[in-house]
């Protein structure tokens, strides 16, 4: 069953894979503390809020 929930604190390592292996496809290198503030992003700002999907639980759904 697929889920679909906020991000969490605890999602970080999940989205982090999929965040990388995005720009590893498409060829774009970017520094570490660039994936630190895109991640903080859906977490801290009010104004956007980041959405998971989760296939039985597991997140690398998207």
């Amino acid at each position: 069953m697929v889920d679909i929930s906020f991000l969490t604190e605890s999602d970080r390592a999940h989205w982090e894979v999929l965040a990388r292996g995005k720009d590893a496809h498409f060829e774009v290198e970017r520094a570490d503390d660039v994936y630190e503030r895109t991640w903080r992003r859906p977490l801290d700002d009010d104004r956007i809020r980041g959405i998971v999907a989760r296939l039985d639980g597991e997140m690398p759904v998207g």
